[in-house]
């Protein structure tokens, strides 16, 4: 199984994300700000298309998220309090295929299985 955000693939190349943090893109860890109000990435791999999308409106930050076949993802939702966050209509640290790991810097740290996921953090983001 692979982290498939680990790396972004363009092509037949593959770039580590520490990479596109040096220039200002962090696709793992999403900081929202005044100035942006959504972010949309979606990428074909050979396991299938991956993709995560958030956005951070009316004190409502969501996240899409779509985990290939075979593969898994480490996801931070931007968070202080881990009640406020929910997968689908169910809290995210009981939903299926969604694994809470621990809060580290202002965020909730997941772990999830392949398949489409919608989390969403109730109360807004600091921006």
């Amino acid at each position: 199984m692979e982290d498939y955000l680990n790396f972004l693939s363009t092509g037949s190349s593959r770039y580590p994300l520490d990479a596109l943090s040096q220039a200002g893109v962090n696709l793992r860890e999403p900081q929202p700000v005044k100035e942006l109000d959504y972010v949309t990435y979606h990428n074909n791999t050979p396991y299938g298309e991956s993709g995560i999308s958030w956005k951070n409106e009316e004190g409502v930050f969501t996240m899409e998220l779509n985990v290939p076949v075979s593969c898994w993802a480490t996801v931070y939702v931007p968070a202080t309090d881990l009640s406020h966050i929910t997968e689908g209509v169910v809290s995210a640290d009981l939903a299926a295929g969604v694994t809470f790991k621990e809060m580290k810097d202002g965020h909730a740290v997941f772990e999830v299985e392949s398949g489409n996921y919608l989390l969403q953090l109730a109360s807004p983001c600091s921006r």
